[in-house]
């Protein structure tokens, strides 16, 4: 059996804080994405900020791990692509966890479902509440 091109090796949060005033409503969402790869393992951090529920910004700091196991597939990629395939495999992950982690303040902070293939995610995606 032939090995994959890459091997999901997980997603973990880095770092959460989390502003709570109940008298304010969420204006926008921003996300951003960077990676590099360190010995054969692309690590990928993705940052979500809100001004949810506070005039004070929200940020969660999460880093996710892919093993490549055939260079020449990643080497065939540009930054663009590399950031597109790695954040559509570990963004429904994040999402969901953002929406547990605020579910008790009532509402959650809940991310629109997202296909991160349709955006350049090498700049910031920035949702905006109507």
């Amino acid at each position: 059996m032939q090995m994959p091109v890459y091997s999901f090796r997980g997603y973990s949060l880095k770092e959460v804080v989390i502003k709570n005033d109940s008298n304010h409503n969420n204006t926008y969402i921003t996300i951003n994405v960077s990676g590099e790869m360190i010995n054969n393992v692309y690590v990928m951090n993705i940052i979500v900020k809100s001004d949810f529920d506070s005039k004070e910004e929200s940020y969660f700091k999460f880093e996710s791990l892919f093993q490549i196991n055939d260079m020449n597939w990643y080497n065939t990629l540009n930054e663009k692509e590399l950031k597109m395939v790695f954040s559509s495999v570990v963004f429904p992950f994040v999402r969901e966890r953002i929406y547990v982690m605020t579910t008790d303040l009532n509402p959650g902070l809940l991310i629109p479902m997202l296909d991160l293939k349709s955006f350049d995610v090498t700049k910031e995606i920035r949702l905006v509440r109507k």
